[in-house]
């Protein structure tokens, strides 16, 4: 299920879930378009992701997710987004990556 979707989320075709983030960070050109809730979809699967590293490590997905967080941590106009259509402020990137990071150890 997992590999199953990250084909779907990892483009643009569909829904563009990672694509999103790309876009808030500053990494790609376009705008949001599909359901809001999206960004929580993607947060799930990468939730299932942290789980199944749990269980058993592969390092190819272990990169994968490390990119990832990294695209969602990237600042942007000096504020960093956890939701794609919203602005947070930069004291939450310590908090978020110490949530996703605990997840995955």
């Amino acid at each position: 299920m997992i590999p199953s979707m990250w084909d779907i989320m990892k483009g643009t075709h569909y829904k563009p879930f990672l694509e999103h983030f790309r876009i808030a960070a500053g990494l790609a050109e376009g705008r949001h378009r599909g359901a809001k809730w999206n960004d929580g979809d993607f947060y799930k699967w990468m939730e299932g992701v942290c789980a199944m590293l749990a269980f058993k490590l592969d390092t190819e997905w272990e990169q994968r997710l490390d990119e990832i967080i990294e695209v969602i941590g990237k600042p942007t106009r000096g504020r960093l987004r956890a939701h794609s259509r919203l602005d947070w402020g930069a004291q939450w990137r310590s908090k978020r990556e110490t949530v996703f990071r605990s997840l995955c150890l």
